[in-house]
């Protein structure tokens, strides 16, 4: 069963590199700073909670993403990319995520940058079951 969960606007903590939404000719600075391999750690415990891993698919085209999650009861797996979408003007992302929730589909456009937030318009559908 299919159901559309409601839009959210997520804000992500990060230092960002300009002042202003990203622009076809600029999106891929302020998306390609997260590169790279990336551990992620319980904030109280210190333990490694998952693996984040993010490389360019198309230099400067797309960015592809991938996260598995360790330790813990339910593994969570997810894969997506991002990319600049002339139709909406702005950076836009689709990912799948396979966890706790069931199948989980997720699109998002980048709604605004600032110089320490990111923020993200997403909606998402979810499967079970």
């Amino acid at each position: 069963m299919r159901r559309l969960t409601t839009m959210l606007t997520i804000t992500m903590a990060t230092t960002a590199l300009q002042a202003a939404p990203p622009t076809a000719d600029d999106w891929w600075t302020t998306m390609g700073r997260y590169q790279g391999d990336h551990i992620l750690k319980d904030g109280e415990s210190g333990d490694v909670i998952g693996e984040f891993s993010v490389e360019w698919g198309v230099p400067f085209q797309r960015l592809n993403y991938r996260y598995h999650s360790t330790g813990g009861d339910v593994a969570t797996t997810m894969t997506g990319f991002c990319h600049w979408d002339e139709t909406l003007g702005k950076v836009r992302f689709i990912e799948v995520e396979t966890g706790p929730d069931g199948l989980v589909t997720s699109v998002g456009e980048l709604a605004d940058v600032d110089d320490a937030t990111l923020t993200w318009n997403i909606k998402s559908w979810t499967e079970k079951e």
